[in-house]
């Protein structure tokens, strides 16, 4: 496992390094806009089941994998329809606020897990989203741990924990305490806030 040191003036060899271990269907810890999360290409099915494999999540168990985007311009890419509901948060994004909405029918089944919908998210970090740019613009995001047990918070501990199934860790060190995002079901012009978070819902 490479340990990629990020927030300083070495970034952009940085941002190169992981965005070439994730186009290469890598899989690594990153620091989100709330936790250190788990990200691949979200497009790579043998990447995605690495992630489920680490995780100790069955096919069957849990719910999909977040997608973070760099930019709100990349969500067309991945639904045929955006919901009216969505169109009116998407002013928020960045922010720690995450749409759950309906995607097109041809993405992997591995990302989908049986189901029609994907949560997204413009992250609050500006570092989340450069490491989302390296990546081609969007990489997958759930909590850095076995399911089951507590997020990490500490690059230390997700090192020690995760070594050997890793391709790098990159390490911006311990990260302040934070609410998980807020996740909001969009369909139509209905939204149903489906887990309180960070970002205040209605807003």
């Amino acid at each position: 496992m490479r340990r990629i040191r990020i927030g300083g003036p070495g970034d952009n060899t940085a941002l190169a390094e992981i965005g070439e271990i994730l186009k290469g269907g890598g899989v690594v810890a990153y620091p989100t806009d709330t936790i250190y999360g788990l990200g691949c290409d979200p497009l790579s099915q043998p990447s995605l089941e690495r992630i489920y494999s680490l995780k100790g999540r069955g096919r069957d168990h849990g719910w999909p994998l977040l997608v973070l985007l760099d930019s709100s311009t990349r969500l067309g890419g991945w639904s045929d329809e955006i919901p009216d509901a969505a169109r009116g948060l998407l002013r928020h994004w960045p922010a720690p606020l995450t749409l759950v909405m309906r995607v097109r029918r041809d993405l992997p089944g591995t990302l989908l897990r049986g189901g029609a919908t994907l949560g997204f998210r413009v992250p609050a970090s500006r570092l989340c989203r450069a490491i989302c740019m390296a990546a081609g613009g969007a990489l997958t995001s759930t909590s850095a741990n076995r399911s089951g047990s507590p997020p990490l918070e500490d690059p230390e501990e997700i090192a020690s924990e995760f070594a050997a199934d890793l391709d790098a860790l990159v390490d911006a060190g311990a990260l302040p305490p934070s609410l998980p995002s807020t996740v909001v079901r969009c369909e139509g012009d209905a939204a149903e806030l489906i887990r309180p978070g960070a970002f205040p819902f209605p807003h």
